[in-house]
């Protein structure tokens, strides 16, 4: 009896001639293709832009200057850096590598607390991208603390590190010493950012 249902169901199937099943797999690859090409280009087209950072500081590294996040190669790249200048007080540095540096007047936190910051910057897009313009600002727990025009470095997705300087310089240690809870990239800003 089982043997017969099994014949049953399968002569439920429309019999295909080979073309016609050739046809509907190479229908299904197609589809899968293009949704597999989708998922990238989506994930490309958010993979650029603005970067918010999620952490919390390490206690006790009084005069030390960490990376938050760093971007491009040796010779090329943007380092933005944290200074903790104090058992409540901490400096954010820019330093675009023979370019320029700058370090934040000194701001008050909680090191207890979690803490946020938004980076935009023209060194988080590839070369050549129509959204990278000559622009760096910092917005740190809601309040923004660095805002100009500023010539950068671009990098490539790959050329991005979240709490680790990869690519030497003097400006920063190698890594982050607190714990980062989460990163996040934005949408691209509008033309009039």
């Amino acid at each position: 009896a089982a043997t017969h249902a099994g014949q049953r169901a399968g002569a439920a199937w429309p019999r295909l001639p080979p073309r016609g099943w050739a046809l509907g797999a190479a229908t299904v690859l197609l589809l899968a293709a293009a949704g597999w090409g989708w998922r990238q280009w989506d994930q490309a087209r958010h993979s650029v832009g603005p970067v918010r950072l999620r952490f919390v500081l390490p206690r006790g590294q009084t005069n030390r200057q960490q990376p938050l996040l760093v971007t491009g190669r040796p010779n090329a790249g943007t380092f933005v850096y944290v200074v903790y200048a104090g058992p409540d007080r901490i400096r954010l540095g820019v330093d675009v590598w023979g370019r320029f540096h700058f370090e934040t007047e000194s701001l008050r936190v909680d090191y207890f607390s979690a803490h946020e910051l938004v980076v935009d910057s023209g060194a988080l897009y590839p070369p050549g991208d129509p959204s990278a313009r000559p622009h760096l600002r910092l917005v740190f727990d809601g309040q923004p603390v660095f805002d100009r025009a500023l010539d950068t470095y671009p990098s490539a997705r790959a050329d991005v590190t979240v709490g680790l300087n990869r690519i030497g310089g003097s400006t920063c240690e190698p890594a982050f010493s607190g714990r980062i809870l989460g990163i996040e990239r934005l949408p691209r800003p509008g033309p009039g950012r």
